[in-house]
């Protein structure tokens, strides 16, 4: 006997019983014996809470705001992009960054994309330079650098200490502040 949500008792169907014993005589004439189904005589009811019943911080954990679905969605296209808009080839996650402080793992376009801007001569170029050199990162390898990441680690260092040399010798003037990353 099953207990429904609305608190009323019923049986199994008839059907199910039937449909269950054909099955399990063709298995025994078969030889083989396959999984079976069967239903709890007991279960437990839990009240689920209706959305509006959650504080503003636990809806914000469950759901996600159309502006978050949007970055989310950029960021992915950004991604796929990257590796040929072929599932197959996409960056398995022992291959992306790790960012140190947060946890959280960081797909490899986005530090070359930060090393292309910092080259540049203006001065999004220079903030993005001034942001890599302070970020945390490291591989997703337990075995260490990984040769890709060493490559890109190396021009990103390069790139960054081009630029904080020309500031401090005044060629490029950096009058942003650096934004940290989300914690």
């Amino acid at each position: 006997m099953i207990t429904t949500a609305m608190g009323q008792n019923c049986q199994h169907s008839a059907s199910y019983s039937s449909f269950h014993s054909a099955r399990s005589s063709a298995s025994k004439r078969s030889g083989k014996s396959r999984p079976r189904v069967s239903i709890a005589s007991a279960v437990a009811v839990v009240p689920i809470p209706q959305r509006q019943e959650y504080s503003p911080q636990v809806r914000t954990r469950i759901w996600t705001s159309g502006q978050e679905l949007y970055q989310n969605a950029a960021r992915n296209t950004v991604e796929f992009a990257a590796e040929g808009w072929n599932w197959r080839s996409v960056t398995e996650d022992e291959s992306m960054l790790v960012h140190t402080i947060s946890g959280e793992l960081i797909h490899p376009i986005h530090l070359e994309n930060a090393i292309q801007l910092a080259q540049t001569n203006t001065q999004e170029g220079v903030e993005a330079a001034a942001m890599m050199a302070q970020l945390p990162l490291r591989p997703n390898t337990p075995s260490g650098i990984s040769k890709d990441f060493a490559s890109v680690a190396k021009r990103a260092a390069a790139v960054a200490a081009g630029i904080a040399m020309a500031s401090a010798s005044g060629a490029v003037p950096v009058s942003a502040p650096v934004a940290s990353p989300k914690a």
